[in-house]
């Protein structure tokens, strides 16, 4: 709940950038996630606020190592830096369906009538954090049960033994006899 609960600045349809609900976002929305905000979905790195198109992403949450990682947008995405510069974007993005894999991707981004390919460096997780780094814009390439992070998470198994668990049901059938 909180996750879903949590705003963006998304893209709207005449181009500007409005506050968001998480639960709100679908493939293909453009969001923009400012300095020690969490990514809300699996976003491809569009741009960011250095000049090189890098940022660093702490993913603690992902893997409970506290060193920041790099990473980098396309050379050819670099100047999408203004929100008013998403105003004409077209492009297309072909990648693998959703996966459990974290440290995978494979993709293409199609812009300017080129094919460049994507790979794990320009892919931002769900619940990574963006550090020292003023912003960045990405594009929305896995939303909701289908983000990476998702597929990872499973009920941590029962810590009681089965004898336990058949003493249980043992002491309910008696109590019900009495």
């Amino acid at each position: 709940m909180n996750v879903n609960t949590r705003t963006v600045k998304a893209r709207t349809g005449n181009g500007l950038f409005v506050d968001k609900l998480c639960s709100g976002l679908s493939v293909g929305d453009v969001v923009k996630v400012n300095k020690d905000e969490y990514f809300p979905s699996d976003l491809l790195l569009l741009s960011s606020s250095y000049e090189d198109g890098v940022c660093y992403v702490e993913t603690l949450n992902l893997d409970r190592e506290t060193n920041l990682k790099v990473k980098r947008c396309l050379e050819v995405t670099l100047d999408l830096n203004e929100d008013a510069k998403f105003s004409e974007l077209k492009a297309t993005i072909r990648c693998e369906d959703p996966n459990r894999s974290l440290y995978n991707f494979v993709g293409n981004l199609e812009f300017d009538n080129k094919m460049h390919p994507l790979s794990p460096s320009q892919v931002l997780l769900r619940d990574s954090k963006l550090r020292n780094t003023d912003y960045v814009y990405g594009v929305v390439i896995f939303s909701g049960h289908d983000t990476k992070v998702v597929g990872n998470s499973t009920t941590s198994p029962s810590k009681r033994s089965r004898l336990e668990r058949k003493t249980d049901k043992v002491v309910r059938i008696i109590q019900i006899k009495f």
